[in-house]
């Protein structure tokens, strides 16, 4: 794989994270296909898994401010929230 190729990948999956997982406008921003990014994921199994492991990452960033901004603005809530995501980890 050509390095031109491997760093537009790393730029793609950097500012999808800045993008909160959103695709049209990272592509759009760096001036990528949508079909070219479709196949990378299709042809390269590393940058599917990175992609993947982004997307995580951007839901774990999600939730967190989401829980930070319920702690602060509304504390009992944020405890019923806490105490379900308990019972569910038990029942899983």
């Amino acid at each position: 794989m050509r390095k031109s190729t491997i760093i537009k990948k790393e730029n793609v999956l950097k500012l999808l994270q800045e993008n909160n997982g959103v695709i049209k406008p990272t592509l759009q921003h760096l001036g990528y296909s949508r079909t070219q990014f479709y196949q990378w994921l299709k042809d390269d199994e590393l940058f599917n898994q990175c992609y993947h492991a982004t997307l995580e990452i951007v839901e774990l960033n999600i939730v967190s401010k989401m829980a930070y901004r319920m702690k602060q603005e509304n504390p009992i809530a944020f405890q019923q929230w806490l105490k379900h995501l308990v019972e569910k980890k038990k029942m899983s």
